[in-house]
């Protein structure tokens, strides 16, 4: 499951599973309300795993209670850390030096001579 369908998930079960109720929500200050709807919302830099840390963040007392939770039914706890749990923290690190690798064609030449210097072996 997604992080997004988990959202709505969760969303639903705050709702009692009442899909209008979902779309009405009043709770504004909520970090899944502008994801209820199981889509990306249209806001600057959307992030559903950082809303879903914040949300577990929320309702424990402390960043250590969110490692300890113990509501083994709730559709976001996966997320509960702010990642997706379907990629391992090597799979984290090529993604990051394949986006460095792409930022780096967007750059002049001399600014990739610099930087291929700083990068192993590119």
């Amino acid at each position: 499951m997604s992080a997004l369908s988990s959202i709505r998930k969760k969303c639903s079960w705050c709702s009692n599973s009442q899909p209008k109720e979902i779309q009405l929500c009043p709770a504004e200050g909520c970090p899944l309300h502008p994801y209820r709807m199981g889509t990306m919302p249209k806001i600057e830099k959307p992030s559903p795993l950082r809303a879903v840390r914040a949300k577990c963040l929320d309702c424990v007392e402390g960043p250590s209670d969110v490692k300890n939770c113990g509501d083994t039914d709730c559709a976001i706890r996966p997320y509960r850390f702010g990642r997706n749990p379907a990629y391992s923290e090597a799979s984290r690190k090529e993604a990051g030096r394949r986006l460095k690798i792409r930022r780096l064609s967007e750059k002049s030449l001399s600014e990739r001579a610099i930087f291929k210097e700083t990068v192993h072996g590119l």
